[in-house]
């Protein structure tokens, strides 16, 4: 009968043979020495028995020896015969090892063939709680448009320029005060552009929900997965942006903010998605430097935030 024993030093609970109760070697997962002690529950009669007439004759060992039930009755053993229970008890303790071995690497192949049949379970999993934080990213930067629509009279411009007519930054940049992000927002230098000293020097700074959780960079990444619809026919013409009193579609069929696979440049750098140029294609390619499709961070479809939010 198996039953389970736990290591004293390390707690590594193991299924071990109860022939080799009362046992000692050495803990499969430590290494350190342990002493396998049969459970209450199951604890076979331990009362001692009436010595053997052989025993006191022999004077060899008696009930009180430890080693009473290994040695042999009758005559008084040779000295090659009284070393035998030192490897008895040596071999024991081998074949403790062997089995507490054995079924330790059971117990790893059995949790490693659960882990193999859960798997596309975790997978899945995974993805739908990626694809609900994305959803929930893309809300907040809707809710960020419309704060800043509702002061502006406009949503912001995708690219911000200078007087010549020169890119700046992102639209992005525009939004940090309405996403909490005042203090960061204060850092930059609003007449440079995204690239100059100061500026860069704030990249590795993005806020975290400008990044899709299936983005293969994790935390680390420095692109954001949203991006803007921009050209003719949506809020963010050439001619400038749009406000909500412009919308005669309907707040909730008008495109606002939508996730990419990737952008291809840093969040502060401007790069978003020109209607005139846009594919049908889940996660199409990056083509001069901007996304030309929606979606490819989730599989089965695109996020996407309408203009309610």
């Amino acid at each position: 009968m198996a039953f389970e024993f736990t290591c004293p030093h390390c707690f590594k609970k193991t299924l071990v043979d109860d022939s080799v109760a009362g046992q000692e070697g050495a803990c499969v997962s430590c290494g350190k020495p342990i002493k396998v002690h049969y459970p209450s529950h199951l604890r076979k009669d331990s009362t001692p028995t009436s010595q053997s007439p052989s025993s006191q004759s022999t004077g060899q060992a008696t009930h009180d020896s430890p080693l009473a039930s290994t040695l042999p009755t009758g005559p008084a053993p040779s000295a090659a015969t009284q070393a035998r229970p030192g490897r008895a008890i040596k071999s024991k303790t081998l074949a403790l090892i062997a089995k507490v071995s054995v079924l330790a690497v059971l117990a790893l192949v059995g949790g490693g063939i659960v882990l193999y049949v859960m798997w596309p379970s975790v997978v899945s999993l995974k993805a739908t709680r990626d694809r609900q934080a994305c959803k929930s990213n893309l809300q907040k930067i809707a809710v960020a448009l419309n704060a800043y629509a509702a002061e502006h009279g406009t949503y912001p411009t995708p690219t911000v320029r200078d007087a010549d007519g020169n890119p700046l930054y992102s639209w992005r940049v525009l939004l940090l005060p309405y996403l909490g992000q005042e203090n960061l927002h204060a850092e930059f230098q609003l007449d440079e552009p995204w690239d100059s000293a100061q500026n860069a020097s704030l990249i590795t700074l993005m806020p975290a929900l400008f990044a899709s959780p299936s983005n293969a960079l994790g935390s680390d990444t420095s692109e954001s997965n949203y991006v803007l619809l921009t050209g003719k026919g949506t809020l963010f013409p050439d001619t400038g942006p749009l406000g909500p009193r412009s919308i005669t579609d309907g707040n909730d069929r008008t495109l606002l903010v939508v996730e990419v696979a990737t952008i291809g440049r840093y969040w502060t750098e401007p790069a978003d998605i020109d209607f005139t140029k846009l594919t049908g294609q889940p996660g199409g390619p990056t083509l001069q430097g901007a996304p030309t499709a929606i979606g490819g961070s989730h599989s089965g479809g695109a996020t996407v935030a309408f203009a309610d939010g």
